[in-house]
């Protein structure tokens, strides 16, 4: 069937090529025949009129005298015209003037009288009248036999026939010639073709041969396969990456600590192995479980919300449930979902607000046992500090030099410790006092508290330098604090040059930075994480005053307003506390 259909265009070219060229010799020769015939025909009857009027001319005397022998004596003289069978003459009364032969040989003189030139059966009738200075006299009536006239056409149909026969042949092979030059070529790109197809093989190179229309279709089809190449190519590459990605969905999802499925309507399309290995028990269906996975929920939404599940072990679990809509090119709406198992979280979450409130709970009692003591242990401190006083007074000039030294170590200690007393006091009130923000004017803070320590500033011979400081979002009296605590230190942490305290601010997109140098003495810089720890001191009491709980409380008034606060120096280069801020709306 191949084989036919492969092969049949050869035989519709030959019989295109041939059947045209057929039809056009046979036409051609038809008319060429024909058109022979028809000159046959008029030559003769050209001639045979020629020679009616030579007759009729020779018999003019003869019908002018009425010489009837005459006449048959001119007759006799067509004897030696073989083609001339009759030959009669009339008078012009229509009256039989003479015969070339016996007037018995004539069947129907009225009929040979109505004939001019005309062919009939295999005779050729001519009449021509005879005129003698433009006057009527007769008649002359020839006929013709026509035997030679069919013989040469005979033969001229013969010769036709057998030169048409020859040309046809020729023709035949001319176009078989033909169809081998045409569809050879055709034939050669179906065959590729048909191999492309069976071998799915789109490398087959095609070469053309010719320029015309077939070398066209050859480049056009060589286009076609590149195309088909290339457009193979990216098919099996995005096939490729399509199989790649489903590989990686599928070992994602089986790899995910989650419940994952995809629904329609009717059943469950895909789930992953969490939800098969962990959820699904044998006489479960996963329909059934994902019903009661998406119950309330709307399918046109994303919805999420908390549900127990009960697992294979039947025990129950609680999972955090997300369910959307997959919108796909058909009618029909899919439905995915995963499902996050937070039973230990929120176990967990259980824990921590039981541990979150028995530890409020304790800080609160410590916080308020860190303020009763603090208050009650000042009583008996003063109370040791008066009575130290009076005993002094008392005692007078008795006490010996030893005992006054050693009561005044007393009074100084008590002292001290009520001092301490009162920095704890100051640390707890800033963790249990909620914060009063409003908006604070830094250059206004500063300048209350340069007034406030103008005493100790002059007795230092110091100077703080600052200059459009911003307003902030804060409780005012806690940072004017942490400013009053660390202008202090860069005062009392100075060597021999007069303290010099530079006060600037730098605006980021969340918050004021504000930076504190001084050309103090500095500190080390493997004690910089230390020196915000309550009671951290790096120096003696005798050389530097202090309980070391200053930084402390920077510390934690700065992280209440959710701001950090970091130092650098180094030794005899001062020092530069940075703390941040950040922007707020009242």
């Amino acid at each position: 069937m191949q084989i036919r259909k492969r092969s049949s265009i050869k035989y519709q070219i030959i019989m295109l090529i041939f059947g045209i060229t057929a039809s056009t010799m046979v036409i051609g020769f038809g008319i060429f025949i024909f058109g022979s015939i028809y000159n046959y025909k008029k030559d003769l009857i050209a001639v045979s009129s020629l020679e009616a009027k030579l007759l009729g001319e020779f018999s003019i005397i003869s019908l002018l005298f009425n010489d009837v022998e005459r006449a048959s004596l001119t007759f006799e003289k067509l004897k030696v015209v073989k083609n001339i069978k009759n030959a009669h003459i009339f008078d012009a009364e229509e009256n039989l003037f003479a015969s070339y032969k016996d007037i018995s040989d004539i069947n129907n003189l009225e009929y040979y009288m109505a004939q001019d030139k005309k062919f009939v059966d295999e005779l050729l009738y001519i009449s021509e009248p005879i005129y003698h200075e433009e006057e009527f006299q007769g008649t002359i009536f020839l006929e013709i036999s026509t035997t030679e006239l069919n013989e040469k056409i005979k033969s001229l149909i013969l010769i036709s026939s057998l030169l048409l026969v020859i040309l046809l042949i020729i023709s035949l092979l001319l176009a078989k010639w033909a169809q081998h030059y045409i569809s050879t070529p055709i034939l050669n790109l179906a065959k590729i073709t048909e191999e492309i197809s069976q071998k799915h093989d789109y490398s087959i190179k095609v070469e053309a041969k010719s320029n015309d229309e077939i070398g066209v279709l050859y480049d056009s089809f060589s286009n076609l396969m590149k195309k088909i190449i290339e457009k193979e190519t990216e098919r099996n590459k995005a096939l490729q990456e399509l199989q790649e990605s489903e590989t990686r969905f599928s070992l994602f999802m089986n790899m995910l600590p989650a419940i994952a499925f995809i629904k329609n309507d009717k059943k469950c399309i895909y789930s992953n192995k969490y939800m098969q290995e962990q959820i699904m028990g044998d006489n479960k269906n996963i329909s059934e479980k994902l019903i009661s996975i998406q119950n309330g929920h709307d399918p046109t939404k994303i919805n999420n919300k908390e549900s127990i599940i009960i697992d294979r072990n039947n025990n129950p679990r609680i999972f955090d449930i997300w369910s959307f809509p997959i919108n796909t090119d058909n009618e029909s709406q899919l439905i995915g979902g995963i499902a996050i198992d937070i039973t230990q979280r929120k176990h967990s979450e259980l824990k921590i607000q039981y541990y979150i409130k028995k530890l409020e709970y304790n800080n609160q009692e410590l916080a308020e046992f860190n303020y009763v003591a603090s208050h009650d242990l000042r009583e008996p401190l003063r109370t040791i500090t008066s009575y130290c006083a009076l005993l002094k007074d008392d005692m007078g000039n008795k006490l010996s030099e030893d005992s006054s030294q050693d009561l005044n170590f007393i009074i100084d200690a008590a002292k001290r410790m009520d001092i301490l007393i009162q920095d704890l006091l100051t640390l707890s009130r800033v963790g249990r006092t909620g914060l009063k923000k409003r908006e604070v004017d830094l250059n206004e803070c500063i300048n209350t508290i340069i007034k406030d320590l103008h005493v100790k500033i002059t007795e230092n011979n110091g100077k703080i330098i600052f200059n459009n400081l911003p307003k902030i979002f804060a409780d005012k009296t806690q940072i004017t604090r942490v400013f009053q605590n660390l202008i202090s230190n860069s005062l009392k942490f100075h060597h021999s040059e007069d303290p010099i305290i530079t006060i600037r601010s730098l605006e980021e997109e969340n918050e004021y930075k504000i930076i504190i140098s001084d050309n103090g003495i500095g500190i080390n810089q493997k004690y910089l994480e230390q020196i915000f720890a309550p009671f951290k001191r790096l120096h003696s009491r005798n050389k530097f005053e202090g309980t070391g709980i200053g930084l402390a409380i920077c510390k934690k008034i700065i992280e209440r307003h959710n701001g950090n606060i970091s130092a650098f120096s180094e030794e005899g280069k001062g020092t530069k506390i940075t703390f941040s801020i950040p922007k707020e709306n009242g």
